[in-house]
């Protein structure tokens, strides 16, 4: 049993089960950056693009960017976003779903750091 529940976890958490899998969701977070900001891309040149890598003000802001511990927050989000991208979304859309092994804890902690991702960038402002 406990290895059918975790494949059935495995499968959720590479994009296998529609909305619930991580890739899909991350999928979804890239989409409301990318309508939010009016640009195209993905992965890691789509967060710079609409958060700002060396952009001076960013096309998108998840504060008002004022302090140095708002323009610090900023940038880990960024960071989480772009290490999500490359952790579970690129190596579940590009390696075989049954090839991993992995446990509930392994499925679910991705799970609720992409929620938490997938929120931000509706509370994300446009700057210009």
């Amino acid at each position: 049993m406990r290895r059918v529940r975790s494949r059935i976890l495995a499968l959720a958490l590479f994009g296998l089960s529609g909305a619930c899998g991580v890739t899909e969701n991350q999928g979804l977070v890239a989409e409301k950056a990318r309508s939010k900001a009016g640009i195209e891309g993905d992965g890691h040149a789509l967060v710079d693009a609409a958060f700002g890598k060396g952009q001076g003000i960013p096309l998108l802001a998840f504060n008002s960017l004022q302090t140095e511990s708002e323009r610090s927050e900023h940038q880990g989000l960024m960071s989480l976003m772009k290490g999500t991208f490359s952790a579970f979304r690129n190596p579940g859309a590009h390696e075989p779903k049954m090839k991993w092994e992995v446990t509930e804890q392994d499925a679910l902690e991705p799970m609720a750091l992409v929620s938490m991702l997938h929120r931000r960038p509706d509370k994300a402002v446009r700057t210009c």
